[in-house]
């Protein structure tokens, strides 16, 4: 059962932390592990081949020992570092991952929040208002 809370604008709002899952960034680190694995598996087995076909698995292999190398270290930052909604009385701010430092959005800014539907995922949005 749902049970929803309607709060009015103003109430002081106590700072809620909304942060993302830290086994999505396992399944991207151990996906790019494995992967990486794979590859040069293809790599080493590019030795054992002739001609084109050799060149073929070299590059490919490489090619994708650069990628899901890249993707492992993603899940690693991610696992140690999670990205994060702020969400307190004076705005929202996003942190953590990629980001140096937190971007903040003041309420007064926000023009309001809408949901973008993308295939079988759903993801919310914050419209701001045009500063003019």
């Amino acid at each position: 059962m749902n049970k929803t809370t309607k709060i009015d604008a103003t109430e002081p709002v106590e700072p809620r932390t909304i942060r993302t899952s830290r086994i999505k960034a396992l399944f991207y680190l151990f996906g790019g592990i494995a992967l990486v694995w794979i590859c040069t598996h293809a790599v080493k087995d590019s030795a054992s081949q002739s001609g084109l076909i050799a060149v073929k698995l070299m590059i490919a292999g490489w090619g994708g020992v650069f990628l899901f190398g890249l993707s492992a270290l993603g899940g690693a930052i991610l696992l140690i570092s999670p990205r994060a909604l702020i969400l307190d009385g004076s705005g929202l701010a996003i942190s953590g991952s990629f980001v140096r430092s937190p971007v903040k959005i003041a309420w007064r800014d926000v023009q309001g929040f809408y949901v973008r539907k993308q295939k079988r995922y759903k993801s919310i949005g914050v419209a701001l208002r045009h500063r003019g």
